[in-house]
């Protein structure tokens, strides 16, 4: 009995060992695709589609900002790619989406402030 707990432990082990953490994928987030043309490689990190309802979309671009903090806080990434890959008119959808990236880090700055650790700035 005692051989078939340690093949558990050790099978348990191995797969804490397997799920351990892994950096970002840009293929993690929902609107950032691979382009498939073969002069254009890499990705497309602003691959949305407007509805013109701009509320609609207002809304859609704050869960985006939403889903791109959940995934930064793994690793800072991406976001000047996004903002790139904007158009150079904004719409709804990306002021949605820089509210909310924007109002985040404008509240990091205030609690740093309120900590006296905004040396930890000039880290990053």
């Amino acid at each position: 009995m005692t051989g078939a707990r340690n093949v558990i432990s050790l099978s348990n082990a191995r797969k804490k060992r397997e799920t351990k953490w892994r950096p970002p994928s840009p293929d993690d987030l929902s609107f950032i695709i691979k382009r498939h043309r073969r002069r254009m490689e890499g990705y497309n990190h602003w691959a949305v589609t407007p509805t013109g309802d701009y509320c609609a979309d207002y809304a859609t671009g704050r869960r985006l900002g939403i889903e791109y903090l959940r995934h930064s806080s793994r690793q800072t990434m991406h976001l000047g790619w996004i903002m790139d890959d904007m158009p150079e008119k904004l719409g709804g959808m990306e002021l949605g989406f820089l509210r909310i990236v924007g109002s985040a880090a404008s509240l990091g700055y205030v609690v740093l402030a309120d900590l006296g650790r905004l040396d930890l700035i000039e880290t990053l």
